[in-house]
């Protein structure tokens, strides 16, 4: 039997959704979620920027091989065929895995990255793009957090700040969005479950996204720092947005509970696979 099958015809909502997610690898749900923003009407350029600019070289690298299992096209051919302009540029320069991995600070090459920066942004009337897609997608996370501090030693501004007053629109949010998730990937996460959560309604595919793709490497230290950063713990904040509660451990099981704590349905694991009941 096919239990993707079964899942998908026993389950419905977003209770659906999470099971799916965390029975799927992390790399499979990366690339159906990719494929889920590009196919049909319309693109979700919010969910490709947070996927491509936030995974690393070698993920990427998997998630390519994978899309063109799963689909017999690649994901460059998509991203070509759906965007436009500079995020276009930039997602497809992110993917095509020209970063360094580098750990070495040469200084004197990334001063020059630094006042290439300035000269195709603030010292300049307009902005020269390809300069800070460029660097921002073939400078190492290494490179990219020393240029952040020593472009604002140079100019007082940070490159978030400089961002903000150079860019617009979707290639905004993909320039810092590489650059946060760098600099702190957690940071970067919490304050994607408060925009998931904030104003009338949840953005639910947000949420389920990064509690999924997060619980077993910072979800932890996510919840740690959401009370810090919003004066609220997660649990707070999403307990009355959400159609089930997740009662999560890695070692034993996963427990899916509606709002008035009925179970709605039980995950287990073996050495070798997810089982579900419901």
């Amino acid at each position: 039997r096919d239990a993707i099958k079964d899942l998908e015809d026993e389950l419905g909502g977003n209770l659906q959704k999470v099971v799916l997610a965390m029975y799927r690898t992390p790399v499979d749900y990366d690339c159906m979620e990719l494929m889920r923003a590009m196919k049909g009407m319309g693109t979700n350029e919010d969910t490709l920027i947070e996927i491509i600019c936030t995974r690393s070289k070698q993920r990427m690298e998997e998630i390519k091989t994978r899309f063109v299992e799963l689909y017999k096209e690649t994901l460059e051919h998509w991203l070509l065929d759906e965007l436009s302009g500079d995020i276009k540029r930039f997602l497809v320069a992110l993917i095509q895995g020209g970063r360094s991995d580098t750990t070495n600070i040469d200084k004197a090459k990334l001063d020059k990255d630094v006042s290439d920066l300035y000269n195709a942004g603030e010292n300049k009337l307009g902005t020269d793009e390809e300069a800070f897609i460029k660097l921002f997608s073939l400078r190492s996370p290494a490179e990219l957090r020393y240029i952040n501090q020593a472009y604002y030693k140079h100019t007082g501004k940070d490159l978030f700040q400089t961002i903000d007053d150079e860019f617009s629109g979707d290639i905004k949010k993909a320039l810092k969005a590489t650059l946060h998730a760098i600099i702190d990937p957690t940071d970067y996460f919490a304050e994607r479950i408060k925009y998931a959560c904030k104003g009338m309604g949840t953005n639910d595919d947000i949420l389920i996204r990064v509690l999924v793709t997060r619980d077993e490497v910072d979800l932890k230290q996510i919840k740690e720092i959401y009370v810090k950063k919003f004066g609220l713990t997660l649990y707070q904040e999403i307990k009355d947005d959400i159609d089930s509660v997740v009662n999560y451990n890695p070692k034993q099981s996963t427990q899916f509970f509606d709002k008035n704590g009925k179970l709605l349905a039980n995950t287990f694991k073996d050495e070798n696979r997810e089982y579900v009941n419901y």
